[in-house]
């Protein structure tokens, strides 16, 4: 299960952000993001760079009061709850839409956006992340 309104909000703010704004080969899945990160307010003026699920709070997605770590906004606000107790990397739709091994074969805001649609249009999210399945999503 997914959020799919939270997605759709994602996807159309990713098509806005640029490419040196955006990159998913980091992730500070236990960063505080109450104490530490302006994002949850969606302060972007300082032009920082972001992977999809950083820049959810500048596109209207704003944690939960009770939501502390990035790991938890992601389950909270994108898989409905689901992700944390089995762990997030064998979520199947955060392996899509938010796995920094997407930095390899498409580090882009725009094919982001595109893996988000195509995993919304009920497109198969079980695929090998490489650049056959960039040009797959790409196309649409």
């Amino acid at each position: 299960m997914f959020n799919r309104s939270n997605f759709k909000k994602l996807a159309a703010f990713l098509e806005t952000v640029d490419d040196d704004q955006f990159n998913m080969n980091v992730f500070f899945r236990d960063y505080d993001i109450v104490e530490n990160d302006y994002l949850v307010e969606g302060k972007t003026t300082c032009g920082t760079v972001a992977c999809a699920a950083g820049w959810g709070p500048a596109a209207g997605i704003l944690a939960a009061d009770n939501c502390q770590y990035w790991g938890d906004y992601i389950c909270d606000m994108f898989l409905d709850g689901e992700g944390l107790s089995s762990g997030l990397d064998l979520n199947p739709v955060y392996r899509w839409v938010f796995s920094e091994a997407w930095s390899v074969a498409d580090n882009s805001p725009k094919g982001a956006a595109a893996r988000i649609r195509w995993m919304l249009a009920g497109k198969p999210i079980d695929l090998p992340i490489h650049n056959e399945t960039v040009e797959k999503y790409m196309k649409g």
